[in-house]
C-alpha cells in the first residue's frame, strides 16, 4: 500500500481538487441509470406509456418509438442532474476554495497525496442549521487510488478537526445509489439520521433517496 499523506489545501492544488470533485460527482451517472431501470415506478411508467400509445394508434412502431423517447428523456434528465450538480458547486464554494474553506477558523479543506500527486479531497464547513455541527463536504478519491483507505483517512481528518474545534457532530449527505460511499461512512462510524426524496422531478421519477449521516463526537 502506498504511503498516503493528508495535508491542508494549497493554491497549487486548485485545478486538481476541482477535477477530482467534478469527476467524482459525474461518475455516479451509470449507477443512477442502472438503479432507475430496477425500480417499480420505472416499469409502471414505461408500461403506461407503451400501452397508451399503442391503444391510441394501434402501431407497435409508434409505441416502441415513444418508449425509446421516454428512455432518452430519462437519461438526459439524469445526465443533467449529475453534471448540473457538479457545475453548481464548481461555481459556488469550489470556485474559490481558499476563501470558502481556508480563511475561517472553523472551516478547512484537505487533500490526500501520494508521491507528490493529489489523489483525494475533502472539505469541512460549519452547518447553517446547527451551531454544534460540522459538515463533511466534497470527499472524493481518484478512481485508480481507491481501496487504499484514503477515504477513511479523509473522514477521520474531518472528525479530528471537528473535535479540536469543539463541535458535537460531523454531518454529511449522500444518495442511496452511492454504495461505496455508504459503506465508507458506516465503517468509520457514521449513523443514518434521515432518509428523504427531494421534490425535484428527477428524484420523484427515479425514487432516488437522499441519506443524511451523523457522527457524534464523544466529549
Amino acid at each position: 500500500m502506498a504511503n498516503v499523506s493528508i495535508r491542508k489545501y494549497k493554491t497549487s492544488d486548485y485545478e486538481t481538487a476541482r477535477f477530482l470533485f467534478a469527476e467524482g460527482t459525474k461518475e455516479h451517472l451509470p449507477a443512477a441509470c442502472m438503479y432507475t431501470l430496477t425500480t417499480p415506478r420505472f416499469y409502471f411508467i414505461t408500461f403506461v406509456a407503451f400501452t397508451s400509445v399503442f391503444m391510441g394508434t394501434g402501431s407497435y412502431v409508434l409505441a416502441l418509438t415513444s418508449l425509446v423517447a421516454l428512455l432518452a428523456a430519462g437519461w438526459y434528465g439524469l445526465y443533467s442532474e449529475f453534471h448540473g450538480l457538479a457545475s453548481r458547486f464548481l461555481r459556488k464554494d469550489m470556485l474559490d476554495i481558499e476563501k470558502s474553506y481556508m480563511m475561517s477558523e472553523n472551516a478547512c479543506f484537505w487533500v490526500a497525496e501520494i508521491d507528490g500527486k493529489v489523489v483525494g479531497t475533502v472539505g469541512a464547513q460549519p452547518s447553517t442549521d446547527a451551531d454544534d455541527e460540522l459538515l463533511l463536504l466534497h470527499i472524493s478519491v481518484a478512481r485508480d487510488y481507491r481501496q487504499q483507505r484514503i477515504g477513511t483517512k479523509l473522514c477521520q481528518t474531518v472528525i479530528d478537526f471537528a473535535r479540536q474545534r469543539g463541535f458535537n457532530a460531523v454531518c454529511l449527505e449522500t444518495a442511496n445509489i452511492q454504495h461505496a460511499a455508504i459503506n465508507l461512512y458506516e465503517s468509520v462510524g457514521f449513523k443514518k439520521s434521515r432518509v428523504a426524496i427531494r421534490p425535484s422531478l428527477v428524484h420523484q421519477y427515479t425514487s432516488f433517496t437522499v441519506i443524511d449521516y451523523r457522527y457524534n463526537i464523544k466529549s
